[in-house]
């Protein structure tokens, strides 16, 4: 049975970032993951673990930046809607759990609550 993760930001009361809180379910419904203190800040939703590793085994979720080895491009990963699959800017296609990406390419630097300045 497949684990569907999430993390999520938590935010200070000023609204400095703190930390991740981690959570999901198992497939047979079982919650998982500790609680966190911090506060979360309304429409910050829990962002999706990809299914796929860096090239140093570093689970990918939605909102992380990762850096290409062959182009030297940082870019974020996301879900997409319209074609219900991860997607990543530096290629163009589906990603949903592996199909079209070879993982060793990758390496996560980042996160867009932390590190936005590295897609610039």
């Amino acid at each position: 049975m497949r684990e569907i993760k999430f993390k999520q930001p938590l935010f200070g009361r000023s609204g400095e970032f703190l930390s991740w809180h981690y959570w999901g379910w198992m497939g047979d419904g079982a919650f998982i993951g500790p609680l966190s203190m911090g506060h979360s800040v309304k429409g910050v939703k829990g962002l999706q673990c990809t299914g796929l590793k860096d090239k140093n085994g570093v689970e990918i979720y939605e909102g992380d930046i990762v850096l290409h080895d062959r182009t030297g491009r940082a870019s974020k990963f996301y879900y997409d809607d319209d074609s219900y699959s991860f997607q990543c800017d530096i290629y163009v296609g589906c990603y949903d759990q592996g199909v079209g990406i070879e993982e060793e390419e990758f390496e996560v630097i980042g996160n867009i609550y932390e590190n936005q300045e590295l897609l610039k």
